[in-house]
């Protein structure tokens, strides 16, 4: 029993980021939380939970597996390119484009759209914020945004742009 315990204990795995409220890991930490669930049905501190998973026709096997952890690349992720804008005042803020595609398009020079959103970020009291969304033109992306930031630094921008959210448009009847 102590060994299981202290497998259990050894495979605490840290979440790399949390998305719509389900943990994200990187492909060991997924494997991490699997072995540790694996190991407290076998001591017996948790219930198997064989869930309803539906079976394919003939019963010989299920349509879908259940995911106890969702695994990601982290390079991939925060994934980013960006510049570094000092005003008159020196006030520096980040212009920061996370557009997959389009980061993977910049090396050829054409981009699969016209206009790319870019989140300006800055510091606002102990933490970063985002200050505004934009547009900018291909050609300013593929000619301006060379840098990338690494990935600690991404995950305090995610954090950002979450408490930043998608403000909806205000949705109004028509009237004549």
């Amino acid at each position: 029993m102590d060994i299981l315990k202290s497998l259990i204990e050894a495979t605490e795995a840290e979440p790399f980021a949390e998305v719509n409220g389900h943990k994200i890991y990187d492909f060991q930490g997924a494997v991490n939380v699997t072995n540790r669930k694996l190991a407290e049905e076998k001591i017996g501190m948790k219930d198997i939970d064989l869930g309803d998973r539906e079976v394919k026709d003939g019963g010989l096997g299920f349509k879908r597996s259940r995911a106890d952890a969702v695994a990601v690349n982290p390079e991939l992720f925060t994934m980013n390119r960006y510049r570094k804008v000092t005003d008159a005042d020196g006030k520096t803020t980040y212009e920061v484009v996370t557009d997959y595609r389009a980061i993977t398009e910049q090396k050829t020079g054409l981009i699969y759209k016209n206009a790319i959103p870019v989140f300006v970020i800055g510091k606002q009291g102990k933490g970063l914020t985002v200050l505004g969304v934009k547009n900018i033109t291909d050609t300013e992306f593929v000619d301006e945004f060379r840098g990338a930031l690494d990935v600690d630094s991404m995950k305090d921008v995610l954090r950002a742009i979450e408490r930043h959210g998608v403000k909806e448009p205000a949705k109004e009847k028509l009237v004549f």
